[in-house]
């Protein structure tokens, strides 16, 4: 229960620094906004990481360090999906990449995962909230069929890297301490971050600061490091489709918030949520009959 909670409360946080980092890349760019998001995380979690939460417990092997350099990656597949498609159907192929992927390493029991059949209980679930999530771009008037094959690609990536890099930083957080991981990911990605940001010659639309973005829109990293901390917690402890569709519904709900505080919100976004949140209804039931 408490870690089902943990990753509700993930999906909100990862949902308020969406709705602020998209504050600020409408403001500046997409480049400026990926270095602010880890360069908020990292600032808050340095002084932590200096005590006895933050210290390293034990040792693990290179590559689950790489948690963080996968999510500077789905910024950027982030970025040329939303582009190209729009931010609803773009969003909507990323979380059909991520629930499709994180059954089959559920199925497989890779990256740390316990291994757990697909069962023709889950396998009901997946489809279900495949309608789900289909239901947004087609009620909305887009066509997957028509999308540019790049752009579809790089929006489906998104799913995929956001299981692996949960995944690695939560078996980064059982081997090495949870504190640890947390700031590793983001020691990581602002690394990646600047060097894009500066091999690309510092690129902003505007200069610092914008006259249009509050200041608060400046702790999305704030936000997400909180996020990615109970998702350390959580991830080790829930199957992958779970953590994914858990993630999925309160990430989305809490977007709905924002689309009705800045007068967006559509009926397909809440149509496509109500969906998934049947199939969530029916993949948890699936786990509690595996688990008795």
């Amino acid at each position: 229960m408490i870690y089902g909670m943990m990753a509700a409360a993930y999906g909100i946080l990862i949902g308020v620094q969406s709705a602020f980092c998209a504050q600020i890349t409408q403001a500046y760019g997409n480049w400026f906004s990926a270095v602010v998001v880890h360069l908020g995380g990292f600032l808050i979690l340095t002084p932590l990481f200096f005590t006895k939460w933050g210290r390293k417990q034990g040792s693990a092997p290179w590559y689950l360090y790489l948690g963080g350099t996968l999510g500077f990656g789905n910024v950027v597949f982030s970025n040329y999906g939303i582009v190209s498609l729009g931010i609803t159907n773009s969003n909507a192929l990323m979380f059909l990449g991520e629930i499709v992927f994180a059954a089959g390493l559920d199925s497989l029991g890779a990256l740390g995962s316990r291994k757990r059949p697909i069962t023709p209980m889950k396998w009901a679930a997946i489809a279900i909230v495949l309608a789900g999530v289909l239901t947004i771009p087609l009620l909305s008037g887009g066509n997957v069929a028509v999308f540019a094959f790049l752009a579809v690609a790089a929006s489906l990536m998104r799913g995929v890297i956001a299981v692996v890099s949960r995944q690695l930083n939560g078996q980064l957080g059982l081997r090495c301490g949870t504190g640890f991981s947390t700031y590793m990911n983001y020691v990581t990605g602002l690394a990646v971050a600047l060097l894009a940001f500066i091999a690309l010659g510092f690129p902003m639309e505007v200069s610092f600061p914008a006259a249009n973005v509050p200041v608060w829109t400046y702790l999305c990293g704030v936000f997400g490091c909180c996020g990615i901390f109970l998702c350390n917690l959580a991830s080790p402890k829930l199957s992958v489709l779970t953590m994914s569709l858990v993630g999925f519904l309160f990430q989305t709900g809490t977007g709905v918030v924002f689309d009705l505080i800045w007068g967006r919100l559509s009926l397909p976004t809440v149509v496509g949520c109500a969906i998934v949140t049947v199939g969530m209804v029916v993949n948890l039931l699936s786990e509690s009959k595996e688990s008795k």
